[in-house]
């Protein structure tokens, strides 16, 4: 059937108020109560960091259900989603996500062909209004997106992150739904939803596409401000999707061993070799434009379990483009070069040069509190921190800096190892007419020979380069940048002073801490090779921390919010309180 007609899908029973009102709003955080006071029903349920607060793991074939009839209106309506799956779009596997009715209703399903499904059954299993659209190319595992589903008398649309993928008039008015209870979340064996969802709300008023845009890019300022500031591209790599990371610090392009081999590109020995890597491959790369072009790619092993995914490098990538960044979409649009010239009109032109495979500027003036520093300017989007310098510029710049604000990071190297670096957090930094509060100075966490001979520079991370809209034209290589009203990344700083380390050639592995000195954490007795046990009386899995905790515990030590945390030194067993500061012996 043709896209419209499952929009209808939603439509429920003809009662309908001319108020706006929510039907259901279930933001589950660590509850199954809706915010009307009702409850879903489910067992071995669990939840995880979600978009705002807590959120609903569904794995595997776990599901919950609402018993109440919630009689939507077949004239207007709204169903609004978060989603996190564990799957891909190209997995080639049906999943339930939504069912009304246990032999009719709504189905809202992604097919073993890799479709997203939306399926109106007014009696029984078949259907009478059905839409689908491939999301084999955009839907990566382990990313959350916004999932909108309005209609308003005979016009339907469905939306994802904010983007209309499908909609228009309906042909015919859909029949009344015979079964309509419960709703159920998630599925089971042999279709499980394997999901995690947040703020789920129903509604008997339409919605328009500004106000969808508004939810969805609400729901990415949340997330933004837990720290995960990555910008991406979606692409094809051959026929196969891609996750895309955009890196112009890189000089390579890198993909991962297993989603080489799942895209099927041919594989051949590199001269790089090492510990890393040692294959390399030519592919060819096409973006959601359509534009293709032939690109190699180093291979890593992917030993350390991380996402599959490309890394795109200055050298070969960027150099080759117009590109401008869409902040609120965390990735890049290419520009033909009558777009980059009309949209860049009035704008700051910088030259750049790429010496080292480095979008690397001449000497541009820092204000750095109330120090005044020139030095060359590496734009870096891939790096999440603020401004790192070398380590001849940072060890004159630290004993000048506030040293109230001073906080751990940590970066992965090569050889699997990881580097601990301080970070100090000026009250702000003035660069280009732009200034940034919150935005942390650390030392090069990109070079691993800091030597006193190393040239005098600092890195712009994408933290810092958020405060600007920026279109990059690596023809000519120049790049255009207009300071921003707010930033559109807020750099999740860790003022705790504490670190999670995987405790080196551990078996079982252990998790333990690094805690700097004189920090909050150290404040309150943690030192470093403590092992937290207990979290506000919650046991982590054995013997390590899901990262959503340890940005939980260092976020709340920063931002000064109460914590109980009980912790193994040794033999002994201590808690720890942050109300009181103190040490609590058993």
């Amino acid at each position: 059937m043709k896209g419209l007609l499952l929009l209808l899908s939603l439509a429920f029973h003809p009662l309908f108020t001319a108020t706006a009102e929510e039907l259901l709003h279930s933001k589950f955080n660590d509850t199954l109560v809706s915010n009307q006071g009702k409850s879903w029903q489910g067992t071995d349920v669990t939840f995880a960091k979600g978009v705002e607060g807590k959120a609903l793991d569904l794995k595997g074939g776990r599901y919950i259900s609402f018993s109440d009839d919630l009689r939507f209106s077949s004239n207007e309506g709204t169903l609004e989603m978060w989603l996190k799956t564990n799957w891909s779009g190209n997995d080639g596997k049906d999943h339930m996500l939504l069912a009304f009715g246990k032999t009719s209703g709504i189905r809202i399903t992604k097919s073993s062909t890799n479709e997203l499904m939306f399926i109106w059954a007014p009696g029984g299993e078949q259907s009478q209004f059905g839409m689908k659209f491939s999301v084999a190319n955009d839907w990566p595992a382990h990313e959350w997106r916004h999932l909108t589903f309005t209609w308003n008398r005979g016009s339907f649309f469905a939306y994802i992150d904010g983007v209309a993928r499908t909609g228009g008039p309906a042909e015919q008015t859909p029949s009344p739904l015979t079964d309509t209870k419960p709703l159920f979340l998630g599925g089971f064996e042999p279709f499980p939803g394997d999901f995690m969802v947040d703020d789920l709300i129903l509604r008997n008023n339409e919605l328009t596409r500004a106000e969808i845009v508004q939810q969805y890019v609400r729901g990415m300022e949340l997330l933004e401000q837990r720290g995960d500031p990555r910008l991406v591209m979606r692409a094809l790599i051959g026929k196969t999707p891609a996750t895309l990371i955009l890196d112009t610090g890189s000089a390579l392009n890198v993909l991962f061993r297993p989603f080489a081999i799942e895209a099927g590109a041919k594989l051949m020995p590199s001269y790089r070799g090492g510990d890393v890597f040692n294959e390399e491959t030519n592919t060819s790369l096409t973006l959601p434009e359509g534009k293709s072009f032939k690109m190699r790619f180093i291979v890593l092993k992917n030993e350390a379990g991380f996402e599959q995914h490309g890394l795109l490098g200055w050298a070969q990538f960027f150099s080759a483009n117009r590109l401008r960044i869409q902040w609120d979409y965390r990735t890049m649009k290419p520009l033909t070069q009558e777009e980059t010239k009309t949209m860049t009109s009035g704008w700051q032109e910088h030259d750049f040069s790429t010496t080292s495979h480095k979008l690397r500027l001449p000497a541009v003036p820092l204000q750095i509190g109330s120090l005044s520093v020139t030095l060359p300017l590496i734009i870096d989007t891939g790096d999440g921190t603020g401004l790192s310098v070398t380590k001849k510029t940072w060890d004159a710049l630290l004993p000048k800096l506030d040293q109230n604000r001073r906080g751990l990071s940590a970066s992965w190297t090569p050889n699997q190892g990881r580097q601990t670096h301080v970070s100090v957090v000026p009250e702000s930094i003035g660069l280009f007419g732009a200034t940034m509060k919150n935005i942390s100075i650390s030392q090069d966490r990109h070079q691993r020979d800091n030597s006193e001979n190393q040239e005098e520079e600092v890195r712009m991370g994408l933290a810092a380069l958020s405060y600007f809209d920026v279109v990059i034209d690596g023809l000519s290589q120049k790049l255009w940048l207009r300071p921003r009203a707010k930033p559109a990344i807020h750099e999740d700083i860790n003022l705790s002073g504490l670190l999670f380390v995987e405790r080196a050639n551990g078996n079982p592995k252990t998790v333990t801490l690094r805690v700097l000195e004189h920090s909050t954490a150290w404040n309150l007795g943690l030192r470093s090779d403590d092992e937290i046990i207990e979290i506000d009386d919650e046991k982590p899995a054995p013997n390590e921390i899901d990262p959503d905790y340890q940005i939980d515990v260092k976020r709340r030590l920063s931002h000064g919010q109460s914590i109980r945390l009980k912790v193994r030194r040794g033999e002994k067993i201590f808690d720890v309180r942050q109300e009181t500061g103190s040490l609590l012996k058993p």
